[in-house]
């Protein structure tokens, strides 16, 4: 109970993806220009199982947008220049002038690298820093960086959202007089997944155990975790938020490991959100500058409890159980506005609700 599960390849999402093997060039999408000099676009990176972005850029495309996309595991194979000054990057034989900069599901782990482990490491760490500095070429950057948990919820509590009691120990035990709910959620302080150097990603997911759990001796990791309240809730609701707008979606399941352990148990369909829940995700959302995230409440007697967003979080896992391909579109437009918002050349990182407003 509670321990790495087996090893399963590319998950991006709550369901397996099914993608193409990655590219030996970048994918480009959208319009392209004739003549010489830097195409203006969207740049996005990610890994080649990211389904949720192959969709929403294939609708960017029709919506006039132009994208290129490289993911981590084609990396060692490319040739790139970055040129700040001109605020250009070169990859391959394509000069992109980014008007918009997107990092989703990047790791450096994911870089495919040949030779000992020394020269993996330094070809890996490269990458690394390469891509969190791709802001210097960008005109616009959607942040990437994804908050912690505890900075979420303490974020969440100072703007009077409910949230769960929850504390990190090495022990389980240290919690036991903490957290006095009957029931209680052990996770993960770093996220869902850890990537292995061969590429395979090994889920820690999330479990809701009795509270005499924590008084067990077991075998743990030696790693910090999360032992959270467990919170008596009426239904969950995964909530996107996409540059304004805010899509509900009701979820049920058996477990929280559920959609990663059997996907078929999961049901989920769109409603229509909370007036509670929609200005609990917009206050969070501003505070923390995002223009997108997935959000995840429990609604206990009509009020939101704030669980956790995924500035990352995948949404065609959603859209495929709910019917729907709402978040696509959402997504599709946000690219195509904010590269007509961000002029090339003039890197700037936009206040979107001020603009809005």
């Amino acid at each position: 109970m509670w321990q790495l599960s087996s090893a399963t390849r590319l998950i991006t999402g709550p369901r397996p993806p099914v993608g193409p093997e990655p590219a030996t060039s970048p994918r480009r999408s959208g319009p392209r220009r004739n003549g010489p000099g830097a195409e203006p676009g969207v740049l996005l990176v990610s890994r080649f199982g990211d389904v949720g972005l192959t969709r929403a850029t294939r609708l960017a495309g029709k919506l006039g947008v132009a994208t290129v996309r490289i993911d981590a595991e084609e990396l060692s194979s490319l040739s790139v220049l970055a040129d700040p000054a001109a605020g250009t990057l070169r990859v391959g034989s394509l000069l992109l002038r980014p008007a918009v900069t997107w990092i989703r599901h990047f790791s450096g782990r994911a870089v495919r690298a040949d030779g000992p482990s020394a020269v993996t490491a330094f070809v890996q760490d490269s990458w690394r820093a390469l891509i969190s500095q791709l802001h210097q070429v960008s005109a616009y950057t959607i942040p990437s960086r994804q908050p912690g948990l505890l900075d979420q919820q303490a974020l969440a509590g100072r703007l009077g959202i409910a949230v769960p009691r929850t504390i990190v120990v090495t022990g389980p035990r240290e919690a036991r007089e903490l957290i006095r709910s009957p029931r209680v959620v052990i996770k993960s302080v770093a996220g869902h997944f850890a990537r292995t150097p061969d590429g395979l990603l090994t889920g820690i997911f999330p479990e809701v155990v009795p509270r005499e759990w924590l008084d067990a001796d077991r075998e743990l990791p030696g790693a910090p975790m999360v032992v959270q309240e467990f919170i008596e809730h009426d239904t969950e609701l995964r909530v996107y938020f996409v540059r304004g707008d805010v899509y509900a979606f009701e979820v049920s399941k058996n477990s929280p490991a559920s959609p990663w352990t059997e996907p078929d148990s999961v049901h989920a369909s769109a409603v229509r959100p909370p007036v509670a829940v929609r200005a609990a995700t917009a206050r969070i959302a501003a505070a923390l500058h995002l223009d997108y995230g997935a959000f995840d409440f429990l609604m206990r007697r009509s009020a939101p409890v704030f669980l956790e967003v995924n500035v990352t979080g995948d949404w065609s896992w959603i859209e495929d159980l709910a019917g729907t391909g709402e978040v696509t579109a959402a997504v599709a437009r946000m690219l195509r506005d904010l590269s007509m918002l961000a002029a090339p050349g003039k890197r700037q990182r936009l206040d979107l609700l001020g603009f809005l407003a």
